[in-house]
C-alpha cells in the first residue's frame, strides 16, 4: 500500500485518556509508523496526503466473538470487509470448524484477502454438549486431552471451553492446553468465573456466577417464588442480576490481579 499521512485529525490515546493534538498520522507498509508533533522535512515518495479536520483516530475496533462455518450462506471475505469498514481491525473467532478456520487465518496473514487480523479457536469444548460442528463433546479428562492435542496439532490460537465442562475437566483441558502452548477461554457455570481465573484461564467468554458455581447459586435461590425454574437462559440472568456488590468487586480484583480478559 502506498504511504499515506493523515492531517487535522485529533488522535486518543487510550492509555493515558487523552486526546493528543498532532500536525499528522502516517502509515507505512499498512501500519502507522509515527505520530508526527511537527511538520516533517521530507516524505516517503508517492505518500497521499488526506486532511480530515474534525474528526478523532481510534485504535482498531475488535470483534470478540465472532463465528462462521464454511456454507454458501456465510460470504467470510465479504464480512472481513464489511468489518474493516466499520473499524474492526481484529477478530477472535470462536467454535469454528476445523481445519477451515486455521485455513482461514492463514490467509489473512499470507496477504492472499485484505481483512482484520484473525486469531482461531476450534469447536468449543463442553463436558456435556452433543457433537457439532461448532462443538465437541468432552466426558472426561481423558476425552479433554485428546481433543485438545487435536486442536493444537491443527494449528488453533487457543481453546475454548463451554458452561458445563467441570473442575476435573477442566483442569486436564488447562493442562493440556499449556503443554501445547496455546491459550485458554472458558464460560462459567459449572465453575464459578473466580476459580476460572484462579486455574489459569485466560479469556471469561460470558459474565456471570462470580463467586459460586451454577449449582450452587441454585441452591441459594432457588426457593425464591420468582425464581425462573426450568428456563436455564432465565436461570442464568436471574443469577447475574442477583450478584452481591461484594462479589462483584472481589471477583474484578481478582481479574485485575490475574489479567484475566473478560
Amino acid at each position: 500500500p502506498e504511504p499515506l499521512l493523515v492531517t487535522g485529525a485529533r488522535i486518543l490515546d487510550v492509555r493515558s485518556g487523552r486526546y493528543l493534538a498532532t500536525s499528522g498520522l502516517l502509515v507505512q507498509d499498512g501500519r502507522i509508523a509515527a505520530l508526527l508533533r511537527e511538520a516533517p522535512p521530507a516524505l516517503p515518495a508517492g505518500t497521499r496526503r488526506v486532511d480530515l479536520p474534525g474528526t478523532t483516530v481510534v485504535p482498531g475496533l475488535g470483534d470478540l466473538r465472532a463465528t462462521a462455518a464454511p456454507t454458501p450462506l456465510a460470504d467470510a471475505d465479504f464480512y472481513y470487509l464489511l468489518a474493516l469498514a466499520h473499524g474492526i481491525t481484529f477478530c477472535r473467532g470462536v467454535d469454528m470448524p476445523l481445519p477451515w478456520a486455521v485455513r482461514q487465518r492463514d490467509r489473512i496473514r499470507s496477504g492472499d484477502v485484505l481483512a482484520p487480523r484473525l486469531l482461531v479457536g476450534g469447536p468449543g469444548l463442553d463436558q456435556e454438549a452433543a457433537f457439532s460442528f461448532s462443538l465437541r463433546r468432552v466426558p472426561d479428562a481423558a476425552a479433554a486431552r485428546r481433543e485438545v492435542g487435536a486442536q493444537a496439532r491443527a494449528g488453533v490460537d487457543w481453546v475454548r471451553v463451554h458452561s458445563h465442562t467441570g473442575p476435573e475437566v477442566l483442569r486436564a483441558i488447562l493442562a493440556a492446553a499449556r503443554t501445547a502452548k496455546i491459550r485458554t477461554s472458558a464460560e462459567p457455570g459449572a465453575v464459578s468465573t473466580s476459580e476460572l481465573v484462579r486455574l489459569g484461564v485466560a479469556t471469561i467468554d460470558r459474565l456471570g456466577y462470580l463467586a459460586r458455581n451454577r449449582a450452587e447459586t441454585e441452591s441459594s435461590l432457588s426457593s425464591r417464588p420468582d425464581y425462573p425454574r426450568g428456563n436455564a437462559e432465565a436461570a442464568d440472568d436471574y443469577a447475574w442480576e442477583h450478584e452481591s456488590e461484594a462479589d462483584v468487586r472481589a471477583t474484578a480484583t481478582l481479574m485485575a490481579r490475574r489479567l484475566a480478559v473478560l
